[in-house]
């Protein structure tokens, strides 16, 4: 039996993918051998990604033969397979002294498993409330709603707790390993000697439960190679068979290890090691001895080889890989193409389950093993709490530590007066087994009473004391001004938002009476006094402000921006690149190309709603906007004639009138600012309102003189004699032909804006507004901690109101801005006009001709710079025409056609189309060029 497939001569050369594609999943499934129960027996599957894996396991193998072979560091296997090498949180012993700053990987799990079934939990819980809340009809009884924690203090009470409590301490009761390193289920240990690391073996049932999805490689593997050597072909059929031998012999081997955790074995006479793993939200208060302890502190998982320090029988799989991919490299090109899919659809099913198993959470797994085998009879106890001081306090009483105020020390570093006394109460009443709060009523009253007024409230309120009575309650602003919270928002205020600041101040010199409108508290004040204090030029600012010394135009993205080449027509200039304002004309004509595309769609889809494809009078010939939309293959050409500047100019100042109108909007942050300061003068908060009026008047003051320069655009001065400087703008999109004198086309050209301060060279005016920034800064950081949370809350909210209005600056296109000034002063009365082409023969053959190039030919050259035997001779068809002022078409038709026609059918063909574009674009210009005459006469 034969199919088609069979005998076909079609390679799909799938060999190379073998040993790359696929590889980080392979690498990723033959790793979970340690970690899934019977995975090393399941890998007899052809597998792609061999070569990457070689690499990766080579490494392993230690010796001269295998450095040479796998170059490389060498690790250790639980490294390779990231079972070891993550860090833990802090630990301290509570009877042990123990220190550590960070632990090792299983700890790090331990951490991992804890927050995960907090979480659990957390969303048991919700979904649980949820459903209650569906079933009842009537609303919460008016005890109902509230979160009551079960924590120190209340004997054990607990109620409905929500998803609002912060911290979590987790209570584990360790299982008790014995000297001889066997844990509680009799798992035995490894230990050469009482005082050298133990390890303790793993039992297989603790490993993840089989997955059957490997049994679908393995299928589609085996039928695959026996369907190959159905239709023999026997070249895919040994391939795809030594595939699946070679993945299944490393899985074999590489599974070989056996998976043990290590720990360390303390002395006999160790305390207990009770101790408390400190994390980010998640407390962990570790119960039990000292050699449990440590196995979690400490302790990582460890891969037990029979070749260990060696390891060549790893090195002899790495081989074995490498040999599988070098021959399917040169094998599998023999086979047919049927044995070539089948081999692609072998590694296409293996590819798929080792993404399954690489999408496997490998700490997941690590931390259902480390439970079931070092916390199989340990009971997790979770408590939520509020604040870290109830943690710390219930964890003292808890677990009774050797020296409470030593662990008070260290998970409190606070030694402020109040704190000191916080720290004492609660230590004598965990020695006197009191509640901290009584402790401190009966013995501390007198020297709480000896404190300020704010500490006694710290005080009472940390031991549980402090309540407002009747006559002591407040509401509404008299609580915000009396209340001891402190925002702290004054560090902020120097650097978050200081982008958007920077931007919106920049924007003084494009926004009419922007710099006039800047007495606002603004953010960032500190990264813009940074900013700007590089202006200022001298020892004493550079001390100051040190970075390299920029000029205004640049730091504020006036001047930088790199243009489109340019080819002179007359005076043979080229540029490689153009300066500023070409940029910004290029930028200025692409937008109105497509807001004139995008008109265009418009009245075409309202008044006609059935349009032609064309409407030009010549197929392919040159279309005008105002006939047809732009297609995406045409080439755009806008022409440009320039204002004529006057001889004794030299700059243009832009006036008022030019700039953009969107001032309004700033009297919103203005008069926040005001009425924030106003609201903290009339409440007395006399320290935010001094912060806050620094503030405006420090913005507005800098505003003024950064906006006090003037923005101009340099004119050059070209010799009184010099030709028209008509040229060429050849961008990525749009082609732009500028005509008009060399001193206008050169101000385009190499022209910059340039902003002009009366303290120019030196800066200092702005300097001065750079200290003002940094002294506002300093001050607001010192002084805004001292005022009421009333006030905090005013300062705080003006900031937020005048950020969101630097980002309403900072969003504004500053390129369009500009474009528009450039408009407004270099092409006050210049009409762009735009006209498309299909192609760029044509373009250029108008340019030529419109313009009345000096050198068609070296124009043509530097515009289409083909060097072919075919575009030479419509090159010299076209220079010849237009020098005697003919149509290309007809004088190539009248002169030319027996060298043409000598040419081979197809290059031919292509000289007459090149030449028919050309003959558009002559047409074109010709009737532009009377439209032109006939403007200019009726202009006279």
């Amino acid at each position: 039996m034969k199919i088609p497939l069979s005998n076909s001569s079609f390679q799909l050369d799938v060999s190379g993918i073998a040993g790359f594609f696929g590889g980080e999943e392979a690498f990723a499934a033959i790793s979970s051998v340690h970690l899934i129960r019977g995975r090393r027996w399941l890998g007899w599957y052809n597998s792609p990604g061999s070569y990457f894996i070689a690499k990766k396991y080579g490494v392993l193998a230690r010796s001269r033969i295998w450095d040479g072979l796998y170059p490389g560091v060498n690790v250790d296997p639980a490294k390779m397979l990231e079972l070891d090498g993550k860090s833990g949180p802090r630990y301290i012993g509570l009877h042990s002294g123990t220190r550590l700053p960070s632990t090792g990987h299983l700890a790090y799990l331990f951490e991992q498993l804890c927050g995960k079934e907090r979480e659990s939990e957390i969303k048991k819980k919700r979904e649980q409330q949820e459903r209650e809340e569906q079933e009842k009809s009537s609303q919460w009884p008016e005890e109902g709603g509230k979160d009551v924690e079960q924590g120190p203090g209340e004997g054990g009470k607990a109620a409905k707790q929500g998803t609002r409590s912060k911290l979590t301490l987790t209570i584990a009761h360790l299982d008790e390993l014995d000297a001889a390193g066997n844990d509680a289920n009799g798992n035995k240990s490894n230990s050469k000697s009482e005082r050298a690391a133990h390890r303790i073996d793993i039992p297989e049932h603790s490993f993840s439960p089989f997955n059957p999805s490997s049994l679908f490689a393995i299928g589609i593997s085996v039928a695959a190679c026996a369907l190959c050597g159905v239709y023999k072909d026997w070249f895919c059929f040994a391939m795809i068979l030594l595939g699946i031998f070679s993945n299944g012999i490393s899985c074999l081997i590489i599974g070989s290890g056996i998976l043990q955790i290590e720990g360390t074995n303390p002395s006999l006479n160790s305390p207990p090691g009770d101790g408390i793993l400190d994390g980010r939200e998640n407390f962990i208060l570790l119960i039990g001895n000292e050699r449990s302890v440590t196995t979690i502190t400490k302790g990582n998982f460890y891969l037990h080889y029979p070749s260990e320090q060696k390891y060549h029988d790893i090195g002899v799989s790495a081989a074995a890989l490498t040999t599988q991919f070098l021959l399917q490299l040169f094998i599998i090109p023999q086979g047919t193409l049927f044995g070539q899919i089948m081999f692609l659809s072998s590694l296409a099913a293996s590819w798929i389950h080792n993404a399954y198993l690489a999408s496997l959470d490998s700490e997941v797994l690590q931390s259902g093993i480390l439970r079931k085998v070092l916390l199989r009879n340990s009971a997790l106890v979770r408590i939520p709490f509020e604040k870290r001081t109830a943690v710390v306090v219930f964890a003292a009483t808890y677990a009774k530590p050797a020296d409470p105020r030593e662990f008070l020390d260290e998970m409190i570093p606070n030694n402020t007066p109040a704190w000191k006394l916080i720290k004492k109460t609660i230590t004598d009443a965990i020695l006197e087994k009191q509640v901290p709060k009584t402790f401190a009523e009966m013995n501390n009253s007198e020297d709480i009473a000896k404190l300020g007024a704010k500490d006694q409230r710290l005080v009472w309120d940390i031991t549980g004391k402090y309540r407002f009575s009747e006559s002591t309650r407040t509401t509404g602003c008299e609580a915000a001004l009396d209340s001891s919270f402190q925002l702290d928002v004054s560090g902020i205020a120097g650097f978050f938002g200081g982008e958007e600041a920077f931007a919106a101040m920049s924007s003084v010199h494009l926004v009419r009476g922007r710099r006039w409108l800047g007495f606002y508290n603004s953010p960032g004040s500190y990264f813009v006094a940074k900013k700007y204090g590089v202006l200022a030029r001298s020892r004493f600012w550079d001390g100051l402000y040190p970075g390299v010394n920029v000029e205004p135009t640049r730091m504020l993205e006036l001047d930088g921006k790199i243009g489109p080449r340019y080819i002179g027509l007359r005076s043979g200039t080229r540029l490689q690149t153009t300066g500023h304002l070409a940029y910004l004309l290029e930028h200025l004509c692409s937008e109105e190309r497509k807001e004139a595309a995008e008109r265009f769609k418009f009245r075409e889809k309202h008044d006609n709603p059935f349009p032609r494809t064309s409407t030009s009078d010549i197929e392919g010939g040159p279309t005008i906007w105002r006939k047809k939309e732009k297609r995406e293959s045409e080439i755009v050409l806008t022409i440009a004639h320039l204002d004529e500047f006057r001889e004794a100019e030299e700059y243009l100042e832009a006036p008022a009138h030019s700039f953009s109108l969107y001032t309004m909007i700033a009297f919103i942050a203005v008069g926040y600012s005001f009425s924030a300061c106003v609201l903290c003068g009339i409440f007395r908060d006399w320290f935010c309102f001094a912060m806050i009026l620094l503030g405006i008047v420090s913005n507005g003051i800098s505003c003024f003189i950064i906006g006090s320069g003037k923005l101009r655009i340099e004119v050059t001065n070209p010799s009184p004699n010099s030709p028209p400087g008509h040229g060429v703008l050849d961008g990525k999109e749009d082609i732009i032909l500028l005509m008009g004198s060399e001193r206008s086309v050169t101000t385009i050209t190499k022209g910059n804006f340039y902003l002009y301060y009366a303290s120019e060279m030196e800066y200092h005016d702005i300097g001065c507004s750079a200290i003002l920034l940094t002294v506002q800064f300093l001050l607001q950081l010192f002084i805004i901690p001292q005022g009421t949370l009333f006030g905090q809350i005013m300062f705080l909210s003006s900031l937020a109101v005048s950020w969101l209005y630097n980002a309403y600056l900072a969003s504004l296109d500053s390129e369009a801005l500009q474009s528009g000034i450039l408009r407004e002063l270099a092409l006050h009365s210049t009409k762009l006009s735009r006209i498309s082409f299909q192609k760029r023969t044509a373009v250029v053959v108008f340019i030529a001709v419109y313009a009345e190039a000096e050198n068609p030919k070296s124009f043509l050259d530097e515009m289409i710079p083909n060097d072919t035997l075919v575009w030479r001779l419509v090159e010299t068809a076209i220079t010849t025409a237009i020098s005697r002022g003919r149509d290309p078409m007809v004088f190539a038709d009248e002169n030319m056609t027996e060298d043409i026609e000598a040419l081979p059918g197809s290059d031919a063909a292509l000289v007459w189309e090149m030449l028919k574009q050309a003959s558009f674009g002559f047409e074109e210009a010709q009737k532009e060029s009377r439209k032109l005459e006939g403007l200019q006469k009726m202009g006279d």
